[in-house]
């Protein structure tokens, strides 16, 4: 829960009553940093842009299941002097992982805890079709993480929007 308000406040802004007149709205399917790993998004499109709130998973194993959450973001392709709407830079916040941390109490016994990792990236994405049009789209992106044991990791990206 924490993290999706962590979302919505973090693309909040983003959204400008200019914005949302010139936007659609638009749903992909994927696996990758606009999918929270294997999954699906919501996304507002204008020309040159693309927001979008992501429901995923990044993960399963035997300890700790599978590992599902959410994902907000914005890729803009104004950032590259070029006339076409293809190459796009992004920002994301993401559920990307969970871990389990043993502590000592003061009595000796251990109990062990779950944490949340979220990861706060940049992705380039390139649309076969552009920004703005149905189609697949491929791409890469790397994360910071607030993790005790990895806080670097990476996400390669392919999915359609519809």
């Amino acid at each position: 829960m924490r993290l999706i308000l962590l979302a919505a406040s973090f693309i909040s802004p983003l959204l400008s009553a200019k914005s949302l007149d010139e936007s659609k709205l638009n749903f992909g399917v994927g696996i990758g940093q606009m999918y929270n790993g294997l999954g699906g998004n919501v996304a507002l499109t204008d020309l040159d842009s693309l927001k979008f709130i992501a429901i995923g998973c990044t993960g399963d194993s035997s300890t700790l299941g599978t590992i599902c959450g959410a994902s907000a973001g914005w890729i803009t392709t104004t950032l590259f002097e070029s006339s076409s709407n293809k190459h796009g830079l992004g920002l994301y916040l993401s559920n990307v992982d969970k871990e389990i941390q043993s502590k000592r109490n003061n009595d000796g016994s251990i109990y062990f805890t779950e944490k949340e990792v979220y990861g706060f990236g940049v992705s380039y994405t390139y649309f076969i079709n552009g920004i703005n049009k149905r189609g697949f789209n491929i791409g890469t992106s790397i994360h910071y993480t607030n993790s005790d044991l990895d806080n670097v990791g990476y996400f390669l990206q392919a999915g359609y929007q519809f």
